[in-house]
This record gives structure tokens, C-alpha cells and sequence, in this order.
């Protein structure tokens, strides 16, 4: 036996289609939604965070629910198949943008719907950690955070005694190195919106800062296993904030000269294009007076 159809509203009315479509799969049973359409993007709420979507998924979706579907037609009401195609899909699609979208001044993690909460939050296994009061809350998609952790937050644990003794092995009573060392971790597994804005100034990004970044953990590693001899791992481990610093500045060094070199030839193209007159010093040799486009002959 054939499934009935089921009964939407006309393609000439996406935006009814888009809150049908909202209603039924992308709002929480608390009532927030789960799906946010914000700075260009798709984000949908997967229980402990959101994550970032595609727009085939997407399309794919609303494919899916009208692909069976029929509306109602003419004065008699007579049902006519909804027909997806390309066209009626997007125009579902920019609906339901509207219907979703999130303000580009909103930033992430941060909470909506004027949520009000004071304190540092981290999503974890079982709820959303307020990690200066320990109290534990429950997941809320009104939290608009883009990272978690897999492990449940366990008020009962014991303190690692493994790690501890680690630490005290590398830097016996350094308290400051230790907790040095505590920071870098804190900050490396941060939000990535928030790293530019609040991390250490010794910490490179892109595949140098990755490099750097698993050296720590190799180290690290060989330390705790013994696989590699101690004095040279706790050296690379001591050396590994100082070592950073300096590629960083190597590397902020070399993209100023880089840059100030293709500001220069910009100016002498635009001189010698427009016969406009500029300052020698820094693009040529010590002349004096300006420089300008010999005039044709």
C-alpha cells in the first residue's frame, strides 16, 4: 500500500515551509532552536555543542521532506505534488536562513536569548561546568559554544597522582613553572574564537605552533614513559616557552620585512604608472628631492 502524501504548504510560500521545517526538526523540546544560520554559515546543536554544517546537508533535508509531499491547489483545493527542484529548494533554504539567523555581533561561546549567567563555562560528558563555582548545569542550546570535551565532569575524583608526581619530578617545588606549564595546556585547549584575543604572546599559530605544540607533548610523553633519556626531555621541556618565543618573533620578523618589501614596489609601480612623485628615501638610493616619471620624448 502507498504511503498518503503528505500535506505542505505551496512553493509559492517557502517561508511556511521553513517554519514547518524548523518546528518539527530543528527546535529543542525546551523550545530553543537548533539550528542557527550565523556569519555565512550553518550551525546546528549536537547536544554538547554546535558544530558547524554544510549546506548540502541542508538541502538534503528539505529534499527529503517535500520530496513525497503535495499541496493544496486552486479554489477547489485540489492536491498537486510539491515537485522539489533546485529553484524551490533554495528558495526554502533562504527562508529558512531568515528564520535562523543569528546577529554577526554575536560571538561564540556566549549565551542567547539574553540568557543571564556570570562565570567561565566548559562543556563537558554530563552538563556545562562552571569552573570557578564547580556547579554543574544542565546542556542548554541557548549556550552558544563551539567546543566540549568528551569526559564527564566527576566531583568525587581523586587527585592524579601520576601527573602530580610527573610534575614534581621535572620541577620539584618550581610552584610558578608548574603552574606555568598548567596555563600553556589551559590555553592551547581553549576556544579558538577566544585564543587570539586572551592567549599567551609566546605561542605561534599555524603549523609552526603545531610543531611546537606536539614537541611539549612528545616530551612530555617520553618523560612519563621513561623511553627517552630524562635530562634531554626535561631540557626540551623547559626550553620549549622560550624556544616558541623566539620563532615567533623570527617569524613576525621576517612577515613585517616581507610586507614593508611589497609596500615598497607598490609605491614606485603606482609612481611610475601615474607620474606621481615620491619620497626616494627607503625605495631608492639617497638621490635626494623626489622621484617622478621621465617625461616621453
Amino acid at each position: 500500500m502507498t504511503a498518503p502524501k503528505r500535506l505542505l504548504p505551496p512553493p509559492t510560500a517557502p517561508v511556511d515551509v521553513a517554519t514547518l521545517l524548523v518546528t518539527e526538526r530543528f527546535t529543542d523540546a525546551t523550545g530553543p532552536l537548533t539550528l542557527r544560520h550565523w556569519r555565512g554559515g550553518w550551525w546546528e546543536w549536537r547536544q554538547t555543542r554546535w558544530m558547524q554544517v554544510e549546506t548540502g546537508t541542508l538541502r538534503s533535508t528539505v529534499y527529503d521532506l517535500t520530496a513525497n509531499a503535495v499541496y493544496a491547489h486552486g479554489k477547489q483545493g485540489d492536491s498537486k505534488p510539491w515537485e522539489p527542484n533546485r529553484w524551490r529548494v533554495s528558495n526554502v533554504l533562504d527562508a529558512l536562513a531568515a528564520t535562523t539567523h543569528l546577529r554577526e555581533h554575536v560571538a561564540q561561546p556566549s549565551w542567547l536569548d539574553d540568557v543571564p549567567h556570570i562565570g567561565t563555562l566548559v562543556s563537558v560528558g554530563n552538563g556545562l561546568l562552571d569552573v570557578r563555582t564547580r556547579v554543574l548545569l544542565p546542556h542548554d542550546p541557548r549556550y552558544y559554544n563551539q567546543t566540549a570535551v568528551p569526559f564527564p565532569y566527576d566531583p568525587d575524583a581523586t587527585s592524579p597522582m601520576r601527573w602530580l608526581s610527573f610534575l614534581t619530578d621535572l620541577w620539584g617545588d618550581d610552584i610558578q613553572s608548574i603552574a606555568a606549564l598548567q596555563e600553556w595546556f589551559g590555553y592551547d585547549r581553549a576556544d579558538p574564537w577566544r585564543q587570539g584575543r586572551d592567549r599567551p604572546r609566546a605561542r605561534c599559530h599555524g603549523r609552526e605552533g603545531q610543531r611546537r605544540r606536539s614537541d611539549v607533548v612528545e616530551s612530555a610523553g617520553r618523560l612519563r614513559t621513561g623511553t627517552a633519556d630524562r635530562q634531554v626531555a626535561r631540557g626540551h621541556l623547559r626550553r620549549a616557552p622560550e624556544r616558541t618565543a623566539g620563532e615567533c618573533r623570527r617569524r613576525a620578523s621576517a612577515e613585517r620585512q616581507r610586507r614593508g618589501h611589497a609596500d615598497r614596489q607598490h609605491q614606485v609601480r603606482a609612481a611610475v604608472e601615474g607620474n606621481v612623485a615620491i619620497p626616494v628615501h627607503g625605495l631608492l638610493r639617497p638621490l635626494g628631492g623626489t622621484a617622478r616619471r621621465p617625461a616621453s620624448r
